[in-house]
């Protein structure tokens, strides 16, 4: 939860919920924040090993995760879930401990056994354009340095993608809304996309055609889907329940928003 202190007293501003949480994630273990940004671990997600071809594949268990968030104005809008992209293994419990100066953030992977068993790692990230991107490289206790990873420690370098590894469709904001909000959605591929917005008995009211789109985080507002609250027509719809849908060529999801007049 984030509050917000104002004329003496403490109120509510929202509440942070992973994309997509499962059950243990421990989702909220460890938080660090500044002015304009939120991460968030949660230490114990599972990595999702499915494919097309192999959909009962067994997870990687407590490989961990970070989200981030980032405020607009008084709305704060989730920008990207991130994992090790290579290497993870069961109970490296990424995102166990975070801290954040400024634009840099550390995040601590506590089960890393690259210097040996639970020896752990740190990883240090820049929040660069509301993406997690590595600077410098992940770095770790060399073996048999005699060091702890608190103490002063060699370097080790590691690999890690700021990219997105999976195509994903986001919560919008703000949410409910009067008259705009902004859909926010991230490309695990480079693809095209459409956007189909449905009224409560599943009439389509609105498509949005973005055309081909790159890999990458579509979540700040000059960069998600707007919608003006307006049908196809340029008419403004009334209150009540909408739903919106993210097509891609692999890709098809939708979720649920609200108009208050």
């Amino acid at each position: 939860y984030a509050f917000i202190y104002q004329r003496g007293n403490w109120s509510q501003q929202t509440k942070f919920i992973a994309d997509e949480p499962g059950v243990g994630d421990h989702f909220g273990l460890a938080v660090a924040l500044n002015d304009l940004a939120v991460v968030v671990g949660a230490p114990d997600r599972d990595t999702d090993n499915s494919t097309p071809d192999r959909k009962d594949a067994p997870p990687t268990l407590s490989t961990g995760s970070v989200y981030s968030f980032t405020r607009i104005g008084e709305f704060w809008s989730p920008v990207i879930s991130a994992t090790i992209s290579e290497g993870s293994m069961p109970y490296d419990r990424f995102g166990g401990t975070i801290g954040m100066s400024g634009e840099k953030i550390i995040v601590g992977i506590h089960g890393d056994d690259s210097a040996g068993n639970d020896a752990g790692a740190v990883f240090i990230f820049d929040y660069v354009d509301l993406g997690l991107e590595v600077d410098p490289e992940p770095f770790s206790v060399e073996p048999n340095s005699g060091l702890k990873i608190s103490s002063h420690a060699k370097i080790k370098t590691g690999e890690f993608s700021g990219l997105p590894r999976q195509t994903q469709l986001l919560s919008n904001y703000p949410n409910p809304f009067n008259p705009e909000t902004w859909i926010p959605f991230q490309l695990a591929q480079p693809t095209s996309v459409i956007l189909k917005l449905y009224d409560f008995e599943g009439k389509v009211i609105r498509t949005i055609n973005l055309g081909y789109k790159k890999i990458g985080f579509y979540t700040a507002t000059d960069q998600a889907i707007y919608w003006d609250g307006k049908n196809q027509l340029g008419e403004p719809v009334s209150s009540g329940v909408y739903f919106y849908r993210l097509t891609t060529s692999d890709y098809d999801a939708m979720k649920k928003m609200v108009i208050l007049r």
